[in-house]
């Protein structure tokens, strides 16, 4: 419990940090020469929502295969409202028939000349465990997002029963112990922190819409006092069209080691268009009213295992 108390420490210093690049960032932004002509203008309409259906190729941090998610984002059509509240639900497969889900609300609120975004968000997630039993964790995030950069933070918290444990003992036809195996399974809690950026943006004035988004940033979970997860991710997202999506996600750390994955998307976006009956206003749209959250979608679970055969039952 100590640990974790420091963990809602460090968010929370961290958020103070946040903040404070938040108000400096607006006051910039919204005292720019064109932050009048964006507070009259009305260049872009972006959809309120969409449904994707994406699958995550092979193991990442926390979980040894990949799986299939459907996902449903909806926010609240904001006007001309500063703060958009927004809901967001995953379900997901695992490749070996195991089950996981997201549930989140959240809000953002845009700065007067909509260029600053600030959100926060709280989600519950469960996964269903390799043997037996369920994990339940409690996620909370805070973004900054801005046409230049964009930064997040996200800390997990596992509730309720955090470890289960297996045990399986071999008998010879005598009744006679031989051996015994034992898995010990254990959800962890930690946060990260992504840094990112655009490397090539769409014009919402085109029909024909390309974004590359790079981003990259360290993450820390607490497994035991001798060994925690300390380590880095990297992703590189290509979006087309707004429908399609593939990114390839990198990761390193002191536990799970090296990983490289794979993410195929189909997004089928609801609630709005977009607009270029303004294209030649001054104005340029940097941030659209919704976009998912990104954030870890599974539970992190990391297994112990020993016993005197060979056949541990880690899988």
């Amino acid at each position: 419990m100590q640990k974790y108390k420091k963990i809602a420490l460090w968010l929370f210093l961290m958020n103070c940090c946040v903040n404070s690049m938040i108000l400096f960032a607006a006051e910039e932004a919204c005292s720019s020469p064109e932050s009048e002509e964006c507070l009259s203008s009305s260049c872009c309409f972006f959809p309120l929502g969409e449904f994707s259906l994406y699958h995550t190729t092979g193991k990442g941090p926390g979980y040894r295969c990949g799986y299939t998610t459907l996902q449903l984002d909806a926010a609240f059509y904001k006007g001309e409202a500063a703060f958009q509240p927004f809901t967001d639900l995953r379900v997901h497969l695992f490749n070996n028939g195991k089950w996981a889900a997201n549930a989140g609300i959240g809000g953002r609120y845009f700065t007067d000349c909509e260029e600053i975004v600030i959100g926060t968000n709280i989600y519950y997630d469960f996964r269903e465990g390799h043997h037996h039993g369920d994990y339940h964790q409690i996620g909370v995030g805070a973004e900054l997002l801005s046409p230049l950069w964009d930064l997040r933070i996200n800390g997990y918290f596992p509730i309720a029963k955090r470890t289960h444990k297996r045990e399986i003992y071999f008998i010879d036809n005598e009744g006679d112990l031989i051996g015994f195996s034992s898995n010990k399974e254990r959800a962890l809690g930690g946060f990260d922190v992504e840094l990112g950026t655009y490397l090539w943006r769409k014009d919402p004035c085109r029909c024909f819409d390309f974004d590359l988004y790079a981003g990259v940033g360290p993450y820390y979970f607490l497994y035991h006092s001798r060994k925690n997860v300390i380590g880095a991710e990297m992703r590189l997202a290509a979006t087309f069209l707004e429908y399609f999506r593939i990114e390839v996600i990198g990761s390193s750390d002191s536990v799970f080691h090296g990983n490289v994955q794979g993410r195929f998307e189909f997004r089928i976006p609801f609630g709005g268009g977009v607009s270029s009956s303004c294209c030649e206003d001054a104005c340029d749209c940097y941030i659209q009213p919704f976009f998912p959250v990104e954030r870890r979608d599974i539970i992190m679970l990391k297994s112990r295992c020993h016993g005197e055969v060979a056949e541990c039952c880690c899988e």
